[in-house]
């Protein structure tokens, strides 16, 4: 069984998710200002 943690793949995805929402999240908040 793999562990998920040890993935690079799921990993980077996890990262690049991360950084997408948080670009969304600060265009939201520069739209609503």
């Amino acid at each position: 069984m793999v562990n998920i943690r040890d993935n690079p793949i799921y990993t980077a995805n996890a990262a690049n998710s991360g950084l997408l929402i948080s670009c969304y999240l600060l265009s939201f908040i520069k739209l609503k200002s």
